[in-house]
């Protein structure tokens, strides 16, 4: 039920701001990708209200943000999140790298480089290649990316 509470709202969010979903067909180089539509918001605002999101919202062992270029509209760097792989009764972590491009009412957003561990401790795996670990990772970015768009919006 609580799954359920989490998603409408999610769902009904992405069908508002125009999110569109897509994977590269090469299993090895999987994208998880969100273009947002931002009515209204320029270019040099979004990428500052997306930045500081990014920056107070997102926690890695590496910089957060590594490159944010205005000019280009470009910000990338690091995330860790934790997530549970369909099946699995515990969650692991999820290493990812990012990369935002902005543009005048929209911006696309990027996740690659998914890596897993199941502690602190321990070191980090390649993300495996089936759909039960990368349907829970999509869900989880939906969620991150919905959680950005309401803060832009506000």
């Amino acid at each position: 039920m609580r799954t359920l509470m989490i998603a409408v709202p999610v769902i009904l969010l992405l069908l508002t701001t125009g999110v569109t979903l897509m994977q590269d067909t090469a299993p090895a180089n999987l994208t998880h990708q969100f273009i947002i539509n931002f009515p209204g918001q320029r270019k040099d605002s979004l990428f500052e209200k997306i930045l500081k999101w990014m920056e107070n919202n997102l926690r890695s062992p590496r910089p957060v943000i590594e490159k944010e270029d205005l000019e280009t509209g470009t910000i990338a760097g690091n995330g860790v999140t934790e997530m549970r792989a369909e099946g699995d009764t515990v969650d692991v972590r999820l290493a990812f790298v990012f990369r935002v491009d902005v543009r005048d009412g929209k911006a696309r957003f990027r996740f690659t480089n998914l890596e897993v561990s199941p502690d602190e401790e321990s070191g980090w795996d390649p993300m495996p290649e089936d759909t039960t670990w990368h349907r829970p990772a999509q869900v989880k970015f939906t969620a991150m990316i919905g959680r950005l768009t309401e803060y832009v919006n506000k």
